[in-house]
């Protein structure tokens, strides 16, 4: 065997190694989680039932620049919305304490 052909298998055998390493930790990893399961404990958003009246309003639906990141209503809630080169409305992004909602409408500029 020439020196080159040496030099590749070292090569191979360098660069596999971790790989496989790697891969097998992954896959023991899975195979724990799947065996023993996983859990996780709720996580409490403030206002995640969209109930303070505070809260309520609207963005977007209307022809023209992007909103990028828009307080709704008094917040904590932020949103953004996109049209189409502005050629069609953005969606609306809508807050209502009444319903304890959260709405988007207006898809691809229709209502």
């Amino acid at each position: 065997m020439n020196d080159e052909a040496s030099q590749q298998k070292i090569i191979h055998a360098v660069v596999r190694s971790p790989l496989r390493a790697i891969g097998r930790s992954i896959l023991v990893a899975l195979g724990a989680m799947a065996a023993f399961g996983v859990t996780a404990e709720p996580i409490d958003v403030p206002n995640g039932d969209f109930s303070d009246p505070a809260n309520d309003g609207s963005i977007g639906g209307v022809i023209g620049g992007d909103i990028n990141n828009v307080e709704i209503g008094n917040g904590p809630w932020h949103g953004s919305a996109y049209g189409i080169l502005g050629l069609l409305a953005q969606p609306t992004l809508t807050i209502d304490s009444a319903s304890q909602s959260a709405t988007i409408s207006g898809l691809l500029g229709i209502n």
